[in-house]
């Protein structure tokens, strides 16, 4: 990897976080990276971050290894709505129909794109 994608990564990285309103801590908090090193991986004074991390950190800022890395320019992380249809089908004794469980799980997708807007 050169300087360049170094530096594509870890721009993408601290714009994702900034969209997201994480601060250092929150990232500290999820990835148990301290601070400081967060501070240092963003302004290139550290200039490697462990792929091992690299899924913690995209699943964090809801987004994919694959456009951290410059592969992908959708910064959109694919929802995981396998737990709906479950939580749908037992829903207080409720039947509800494959129409149904895609209305929530589209229902889900919208209020979670609005909250990503007001940030």
């Amino acid at each position: 990897m050169n300087e360049n994608e170094l530096k594509q990564i870890i721009e993408r990285i601290k714009n994702r976080r900034i969209e997201l309103g994480l601060s250092y801590q929150d990232m500290q908090d999820a990835t148990g990276i301290s601070k400081s090193t967060w501070q240092r991986y963003e302004t290139g004074f550290i200039k490697n971050l462990g792929i091992d991390k690299l899924d913690i950190v995209a699943k964090i800022l809801q987004t994919t290894p694959s456009y951290l890395m410059g592969w992908d320019t959708d910064k959109k992380a694919e929802i995981d709505t396998s737990g709906i249809h479950t939580i749908a089908a037992h829903f207080e004794g409720e039947d509800f129909t494959e129409a149904d469980k895609e209305d929530i799980e589209n229902f889900i997708k919208f209020v979670l794109s609005k909250k990503d807007k007001k940030k």
